[in-house]
């Protein structure tokens, strides 16, 4: 006969790590672009809020294919999910609470 000994998740998993914290919310961008331009100067402390990726950076632009299966930007993606359009991105980002953690770096 076996007893099990149930012990919290939160008892094993030790303090949380930059490791075990959920993802950032991501926004891809090009200072060339018009729309970037559009979320920026809608979205109050956006740099506080995302972190901001130039796809002129080859490995963002990657990033940003292999998420969304195009480059076109302004694109928010926030758990794996993208999101295009200016409108759209500035509507999400300004109605919802800040989506980054706060990480001691």
């Amino acid at each position: 006969m076996f007893k099990w000994l149930i012990i919290p998740f939160f008892l094993t998993s030790g303090a949380p790590t930059k490791e075990n914290l959920p993802p950032r919310a991501v926004l891809y961008t090009k200072d060339t672009c018009i729309y970037c331009q559009k979320v920026f100067s809608h979205v109050a402390d956006l740099e506080s809020r995302v972190e901001i990726r130039d796809i002129r950076h080859p490995e963002y632009r990657e990033e940003l294919l292999k998420v969304g299966h195009k480059t076109q930007v302004p694109c928010l993606v926030v758990n794996g999910v993208a999101l295009y359009e200016s409108d759209q991105i500035i509507l999400a980002l300004n109605s919802s609470a800040p989506t980054t953690q706060d990480r001691n770096d």
